[in-house]
């Protein structure tokens, strides 16, 4: 009895020695690794797994979180315990941050760990602006460090800007321009990096522009203060006088949100009194507003031919006396003309006057000289007595006229 327990022994040994070194050749040397390609993606991504050192010819299962966790995928490793290349993809439900990825054979397991980014997303601000004003653009979940590129309507649509995206894949403060012939209402705006792609609507709305004036009364001559909205990003806005066609008193430049103010103009000195309009014309847009501005006095009213204290240019009035046009200070007032107009037939009368005197003292010697002769002499002095009062009459005229 003792023998035949002894024998099993024995054979019990010899079984256990084959069996070890053979089961030992089956595990391949080493710690188990897993290794994911690229290690960080969006929801939805794809990523690549490989792993080294696991149970030759074993399946290896692929989880999401846990060792218990959702299942990837499954693979067959190889005789020397490897696999490679094994797409998975993200799962839906993955949120923003770093998860784990584990690989298990049911002996030997490993794990690697997955940043999960934020979604590509696009912002922009205003959502809703004119044809040809400015917009900023914003974006995040893009490649760190790639270059994005913003289009039209689609995917190869017209590039608006290429933004830079920094190190964590966004990007802020791009700045596009909406195109001058996009029609009034919703439109797309993508942007992508060649990886990653994201899009946002932008609406278009109808094109008013606005014009206004500080004061809103001047005299001809004086200055108003313009300001403007709803013009072309950066275009200039030229102001005319009275109508589209009329003359362009200024000429501003729009800022990017097609907007302007200060600009300063010049009321025309020719303008006449009452109602007028200032009409701002976007050089590029062709868009127009107008602004409505009364002139309240002229630079200059009446006749220059009348003179003196006739109605018409306040002279003699110090209050209300014209100076001549505005602009012109060194010219002659229509008063100034008048008054040496009136000074002139002044001295012109007095002369007329001095020669009248004359007149009428040589007749008086003539008189006297003749009047002891009662014949044709008295009648000579009479004569010439008469010719001297008519031309202290006329020299008097003369001197009021």
């Amino acid at each position: 009895m003792q023998r035949r327990l002894a024998l099993m022994t024995i054979l019990a040994l010899i079984v256990a020695s084959a069996i070890v070194p053979y089961a030992t050749g089956m595990r391949a040397a080493g710690t188990p690794t897993l290794t994911v390609t690229p290690s960080t993606g969006i929801v939805g991504a794809s990523l690549a797994v490989s792993g080294v050192n696991f149970t030759p010819s074993s399946t290896v299962t692929l989880r999401w979180d846990a060792a218990d966790g959702t299942v990837l995928g499954t693979t067959i490793t190889s005789a020397s315990g490897a696999f490679s290349a094994v797409t998975v993809t993200i799962p839906g439900s993955a949120a923003t941050g770093i998860h784990a990825l584990f690989a298990a054979d049911g002996t030997l397991s490993a794990t690697s760990m997955v940043t999960v980014l934020p979604l590509a997303g696009l912002t922009l601000d205003p959502s809703s602006a004119l044809a040809g004003t400015a917009v900023s653009a914003a974006g995040a979940g893009f490649t760190p460090d790639a270059v994005v590129t913003l289009r039209w309507e689609t995917v190869s649509g017209t590039v608006l800007a290429t933004p830079s995206a920094d190190s964590s894949g966004a990007f802020t403060g791009a700045s596009i321009i909406v195109p001058l012939a996009a029609s009034v209402g919703t439109h797309m705006v993508f942007a992508g990096d060649g990886t990653f792609t994201a899009s946002t609507t932008l609406r278009v709305v109808a094109a008013t522009a606005t014009l206004s004036v500080a004061p809103t009364s001047q005299v001809a001559g004086g200055t108003v203060i313009a300001s403007g909205t709803g013009y072309g990003a950066n275009e200039s806005v030229m102001l005319h006088w009275d109508g589209s066609a009329g003359p362009v008193l200024t000429t501003i430049v729009a800022s990017a949100a097609g907007d302007f103010s200060g600009a300063t103009v010049i009321v025309p000195a020719t303008a006449a009194v009452g109602a007028h309009a200032l009409v701002g014309v976007g050089g590029t847009t062709s868009r127009q507003a107008s602004a409505s501005l009364t002139v309240t006095s002229s630079s200059g009213a009446g006749d220059e031919h009348q003179g003196g204290t006739r109605p018409g240019w306040g002279c003699g009035d110090t209050n209300h006396e014209h100076s001549g046009p505005a602009g012109h200070g060194n010219a002659e007032s229509p008063c100034d003309k008048a008054k040496e107009h009136d000074a002139d037939n002044d001295h012109e009368g007095h002369e007329a006057n001095k020669i009248g005197r004359s007149a009428n003292h040589e007749s008086h010697g003539s008189a006297s000289a003749n009047s002891s002769d009662r014949g044709t002499s008295g009648k000579h002095g009479k004569s010439g007595d008469g010719n001297g009062k008519s031309n202290a009459e006329k020299g008097h005229r003369n001197g009021h006229d």
